[in-house]
């Protein structure tokens, strides 16, 4: 520095800078300070090296100081503003971007800068009018149109992010991001051939694609499309149990799959880590408080996309209504469509406070939750779809749990409690989850006494089923069904003549990609029967043309296991290690009839014929469902709330 003016030194630490030897040019930065302290070149660069080299705060209070100095350079504000973006801070970072593109509106990285933050701030409409705006003077920047597909894809467009997707992979068919997200786009549209072929494009493309590979599998399962898939699920685990630096498969996949408890809770570490790792650096910086308050009433609150026709909604809205107002206060925060049906109704007005969320950034939501003074927040979606983890990772809440929805651990530092039951979550399984484990006393799983059955059911004609012959059914979904458990469930029909069975199929190729399985396996295609998908009332009735139901595994029945014994039709079950593995077994205990449950699939099997051979025993479990119903555990809503209410205050003020 002696021999070198402040520009040849700034010369000099660039150079340094640009080969990324950071250490050398933060010493010349330091050393130029020490001449001219106010030196703003010098103070932004310095706190950019520092940033790089992962002081992060120390790196941007430089930068903000040389901004301070030099406010009208859209350098300084543009590497500021993306800098805080790395660190998910976008509010902060969204306000440096917008005066890059007011100070050049020509520049093509600060207008698409500035369109990525309005994407990550959910201000998704502005951000289309941004980009097309940008469009106009780049018609084929690959990244404008990607992030185009991204928006309309969030602003449930599909069709419109379809064809931005198809637009930019004939300008780069190699493109294997796009592929990905064309996948995801024809896969909400109900085209999972197409999808499939997507994401096996973005697989040839890219090999080491973990996340094309996560759903092309799921993808096949969905399709009963089995031909090679044990080898893809294999590689899929192969991958995960390799323990990579990152990884970005959703556990959810994981499964329905032959995975063990440690492969789920890798899965889920990975994925909290990379999913969340921008707004868990972020809650540092928060000023969230972290104890509970004391006063009258603890406040709960709920936070799913369920809250619609679907399951989560139909098992607790009684639990919502039965909740002891004296001592909580319920709300619940929801980022699920407004279908207008009934269930959604019913839970809106059993909330104290229906909070409507969909549109807002997951920061604005957690800063809701933070000004409610929410005591005790519970993710009810987990890993399922839309979830909202980075709400969480950015702990809002002074105790937070998850519940119902994800049957699994989270894998993160950001979820306190898992509640659970001592037989979905026994205490020597409890080393493959990262959460305390909350235990209720029965079933973990909550139902509705309200659920009504449609009187008079429908008659076996009506239903598509044959005058006479044993019935057997499975209600799940086609993904759980796995090759084995189809081929037991093949013995059992050819063991059982005149037997048919009964599954919920839709799509035309899975119905007959299972077709032609049985084919294969000695049994007439003519003896699957397939249902459409009904109005509750209407669904919960025809379970009593069935004789009795059949489980798939490892993915066992959840909703579906309760509907069916609601209805008084009993269940065989087989019984795993991992918790989805373990519901139906949880649910069966609670209802009082365990003898259902199977160790093993050769002990299922042989459960199986047995149920069906013995129609006295038949009659009689229906019976004893029948008379015990408003009884058993797993019915009884009032002895649940209260059950969970108590789990609650332990969480609230543990001992």
């Amino acid at each position: 520095m002696q021999n070198l003016t402040l520009d040849q030194a700034f010369g000099l630490a660039q150079q340094h800078h640009q080969a990324n030897q950071l250490d050398q040019a933060e010493a010349i930065y330091r050393l130029m300070l020490q001449a001219v302290p106010e030196q703003s070149d010098a103070l932004h660069y310095l706190g950019l090296a520092l940033f790089q080299k992962g002081q992060h705060e120390a790196g941007l209070a430089m930068m903000r100081r040389g901004l301070a100095l030099q406010p009208g350079s859209f350098t300084f504000a543009g590497n500021l503003g993306a800098t805080l973006a790395q660190v998910g801070s976008w509010p902060e970072a969204i306000g440096y971007l917008e005066t890059v593109v007011r100070l050049r509106p020509d520049f093509l990285e600060g207008q698409v800068n500035y369109a990525s933050a309005l994407m990550n701030l959910a201000r998704y409409p502005e951000a289309i009018d941004r980009l097309l705006l940008i469009q106009q003077s780049a018609p084929e920047n690959v990244s404008v149109l990607f992030q185009l597909g991204l928006a309309h894809h969030l602003l449930g467009r599909e069709t419109v992010a379809m064809s931005y997707y198809q637009h930019l992979l004939t300008l780069d068919p190699h493109h294997a991001d796009a592929w990905l997200k064309l996948g995801n786009a024809l896969s909400v549209q109900g085209k999972p051939e197409e999808a499939i072929a997507a994401y096996r494009r973005a697989q040839e493309i890219r090999p080491d694609f973990p996340e094309a590979l996560d759903f092309l599998v799921h993808e096949r399962l969905s399709l009963c499309e089995w031909d090679g898939l044990t080898e893809q699920w294999a590689r899929l685990l192969g991958i995960i149990e390799s323990r990579p630096t990152s990884l970005w498969v959703r556990p959810f996949s994981l499964l329905p799959l032959p995975s063990s408890p440690e492969a789920q809770l890798l899965a889920a570490r990975y994925w909290a880590a990379n999913e969340c790792g921008v707004p868990l650096k972020e809650a540092q910086h928060r000023p969230y408080m972290h104890r509970p308050r004391q006063r009258d009433r603890i406040r709960i609150g709920y936070a799913s996309c369920d809250f619609f026709r679907h399951a989560t909604s139909y098992l607790m809205a009684e639990l919502l209504e039965l909740h002891d107002r004296s001592r909580f206060e319920i709300y619940v925060y929801s980022w699920s469509r407004d279908d207008q049906s009934e269930i959604r109704q019913r839970v809106i007005e059993a909330s104290d406070h229906f909070v409507e969320v969909k549109h807002l950034h997951y920061a604005q939501i957690a800063e809701r939750i933070h000004a409610d003074e929410i005591d005790l927040l519970i993710d009810l979606k987990g890993y399922t779809t839309d979830p909202r983890s980075e709400i969480f990772a950015l702990r809002p809440a002074p105790v937070q749990a998850q519940w119902l929805g994800y049957p699994g651990t989270m894998g993160c530092s950001f979820i306190d409690y898992l509640i659970a039951d001592p037989y979905v979550v026994p205490s020597e399984l409890e080393r493959f989850y990262d959460e305390k484990i909350v235990r209720l006393p029965n079933c973990y799983q909550c139902n509705d006494r309200k659920r009504p059955i449609r009187e008079p059911g429908p008659t076996r004609a009506e239903a598509g089923l044959p005058k006479t012959g044993l019935v057997l059914c499975c209600f799940n979904q086609l993904y759980k069904i796995l090759p084995d458990v189809f081929a037991l469930w093949m013995r059992v029909l050819q063991a059982l003549p005149g037997s048919v069975l009964w599954l919920l199929g839709q799509k035309s190729k899975a119905v007959q990609n299972l077709q032609r399985e049985a084919a294969r396996l000695g049994v007439d295609p003519a003896r699957l029967i397939f249902a459409n998908k009904i109005p509750l009332a209407d669904h919960l009735a025809r379970y009593r043309l069935a004789d009795f139901a059949i489980d798939t595994f490892p993915y066992t029945s959840h909703t579906t296991a309760s509907d069916a014994l609601w209805a008084g039709c009993p269940l065989a079950t087989c019984v795993g290690q991992t918790f989805a593995s373990r519901v139906a077994g949880s649910v069966l205990t609670n209802a009082g009839v365990p003898e259902l449950i199977a160790p093993s699939l050769a002990e299922y099997e042989g459960l199986i014929l047995r149920l069906a051979r013995d129609e006295p025993r038949r009659r009689e479990l229906r019976q004893r469902l029948s008379a015990t119903r408003s009884a058993c555990p797993l019915f009884d809503a009032p002895r649940f709330t209260r059950d969970l209410e108590s789990a609650f205050l332990r969480m609230v003020y543990p001992r």
